[in-house]
């Protein structure tokens, strides 16, 4: 186990995928590929250890680091990064984090789990505005 961040650890065993990175022109490349891990979390609502199963899809575009306050082109999908000293490491963990899930929950009660409405609050002069409207 790696830790990462919190109380978060990967399951080494568990990590898998397939990319391909493809020079498009000079300075930009394209990335494809899937990547499949397991991480160890805790539910966000009862604390228990849960296992966080990943499987995404990455289609981006890679440019180099220098060109990112001059570019325009308006893709979501960019990674940037020192082109000449590519890290592959690097790109798989900003995928990763930008695919793990905000809100873990285990699959037990805590799906049930809605949030709590909340009381409407006292609002001074609502019988007039009322009345007005």
């Amino acid at each position: 186990l790696y830790p990462m961040h919190r109380k978060v650890y990967i399951v080494s065993e568990s990590i898998s995928g397939k990319i391909i990175i493809s020079l498009i022109s000079k300075d930009l490349f394209r990335c494809e590929g899937s990547i499949n891990s397991v991480f160890i979390d805790n539910c966000q609502s009862c604390l228990e250890e849960i296992e966080v199963t990943l499987n995404f899809v990455s289609n981006l575009v890679i440019k180099d680091e220098s060109k990112m306050m001059d570019d325009d082109s308006n893709q979501d999908q960019t990674h940037y990064q020192n082109i000449e000293y590519f890290d592959i490491k690097q790109l798989i963990q900003e995928e990763v984090s930008l695919n793990y899930p905000n809100i873990v929950r285990c699959e037990e009660k805590c799906l049930e789990i809605k949030p709590l409405k909340k009381e409407e609050k006292n609002l001074p002069f609502k019988k007039i505005r009322d009345l007005i409207d």
